[in-house]
């Protein structure tokens, strides 16, 4: 039992207790939690080359993203005549033919850019557990040489992802098109009626199992990319290796990955909620100087910035190192070209003690200058202890919202200006009312834009 080697004929791999040709040990009852630790370890190694190629993939995708998100909206804005769009015109928007596409592209190209992301990540991390070392230039080079291959693989996954949720999503907005587009929605908010339960409820479930479904089917999936990067194996054929070499150890897969989502998640809000309660002391110390207030808030809020991105990097390097580990154990072995390690070993050319110290400096540099530049700033502007206060909707607390009572208590408790909404009847009367209908104020379906005046009196 303990000596046994499986070959496969196809692929050229072995494993078994002690593989003389992998030159190192395999067991065939590894479990993934394993491969966490085995991953931990080679952060520990590699962390600054992790760190960089995030850094460089995520300026990356800040610059080319962000332009084409303006560009879309100011073309949608210019196609609607105006410079306001109510949520509905935008969600009118999402639903169409041309919404839907420019999401799937915007989206597609934020998932292809996650994908070299992960690839560059694994190559480094590859190159770490054979105890080698390649920088994170040469790893970016390397997935750019691989776009051929990863971009119809991440192609083939986004579609297949997309055929599996299409009923899902169908069903969904069926449930909600029939039970809770009747009325307006802020009246299924406060009211609640039973619809709104049993339809979100069933709304709820479809999604979960949709997760569920999504998951488990990412856990064979996971093999695919490595297949592509270090076996040169074509996406479809990835793909239908990694499910084959995963098939057996797909619940301890899935463990991994919603353990992986769960302490995340936990340590991003963990984050958040420290960062907050260390803002709020420090505000309450800052005393009445207004501009002590602005800088500790801003302070705050590139903290909590900060704090997320380390976190997110951190989360998607482990994910990268932890899935190459599950890799080389269910599928591998696969290989890196030669030229792109630095050396035989990590620590040949300078390690992780000159790399630490480099980004640690930076990161040191970086806030330092973001708090000097933030000071500068504040510095220079005019502060005035002034505040204005806008009652909204009226003093929708003490009486009905958007009335004139709600006005006249707005006035009467000091507030400096009153916000309320408007709408247009069929006859092209303006009229005060934040809601499509009064189902949440009365109990009547009827439309504002579909009544005259006189309808509505």
């Amino acid at each position: 039992r303990g000596s046994t080697v499986l070959v496969n004929s196809r692929r050229g791999h072995f494993s078994g207790d002690r593989s003389p040709i992998l030159g190192e040990t395999c067991r065939m009852s590894d479990h993934p939690i394993g491969s966490a630790k085995s991953g931990l370890r080679d952060f520990g190694k590699i962390w600054g080359q992790l760190f960089l190629v995030s850094a460089a993939t995520r300026i990356a995708i800040t610059f080319l993203v962000l332009p084409v998100l303006a560009w879309l909206l100011r073309l949608f804005m210019s196609a609607t005549g105006r410079g306001a769009l109510r949520d509905e015109e935008i969600l009118d928007f999402a639903l169409s033919v041309p919404g839907a596409i420019a999401i799937l592209l915007v989206g597609g190209f934020w998932i292809g850019a996650a994908f070299a992301e992960q690839a560059a990540l694994m190559t480094v991390g590859f190159a770490a557990a054979d105890g080698r070392r390649v920088g994170w230039f040469a790893a970016l080079r390397f997935v750019a040489s691989k776009w051929h291959a990863i971009l119809p693989l991440c192609s083939q996954l986004l579609a297949r992802s997309l055929l599996i949720a299409a009923p899902f999503g169908l069903v969904s907005w069926l449930v909600f098109s029939r039970f809770l587009s009747a009325h307006d929605i802020n009246y299924y908010l406060q009211q609640r009626p039973p619809e709104f339960y049993w339809a979100g409820g069933l709304i709820l479930l479809l999604l979960g199992t949709l997760a569920s479904i999504l998951v488990h089917k990412v856990a064979g999936w996971l093999l695919s990319l490595p297949a592509v990067l270090f076996e040169d194996l074509r996406p479809a054929a990835a793909i239908k290796d990694s499910q084959a070499a995963s098939r057996g150890h797909r619940k301890e897969i899935v463990g991994w990955l919603i353990a992986w989502l769960l302490a995340g998640t936990i340590a991003s809000l963990a984050a958040t909620w420290l960062i907050g309660s260390l803002g709020r002391a420090s505000i309450s110390l800052a005393g009445d100087s207004m501009r002590m207030i602005a800088f500790t808030i801003g302070s705050v809020g590139v903290l909590t910035l900060v704090v997320n991105a380390l976190i997110s990097i951190l989360a998607a390097a482990l994910f990268a190192l932890v899935a190459v580990r599950v890799y080389r154990r269910y599928s591998g072995p696969g290989a890196l070209p030669e030229h792109l390690a630095d050396g035989d070993g990590i620590a040949t050319r300078a390690g992780g003690r000159i790399q630490k110290k480099w980004i640690v400096g930076a990161g040191v540099a970086v806030i330092l200058l973001a708090v000097a530049a933030t000071w500068i700033i504040l510095s220079r502007v005019k502060m005035e202890d002034e505040v204005l206060i806008i009652a909204h909707r009226g003093s929708a607390a003490t009486a009905p919202e958007n009335t004139l009572a709600a006005v006249r208590d707005a006035v009467a408790a000091g507030a400096d200006f009153v916000e309320i909404d408007v709408q247009e009847t069929a006859d092209g009367e303006v009229v005060v009312f934040h809601d499509g209908d009064f189902m949440k104020t009365a109990g009547e379906p009827m439309k504002i834009w579909e009544a005259k005046r006189t309808d509505l009196e």
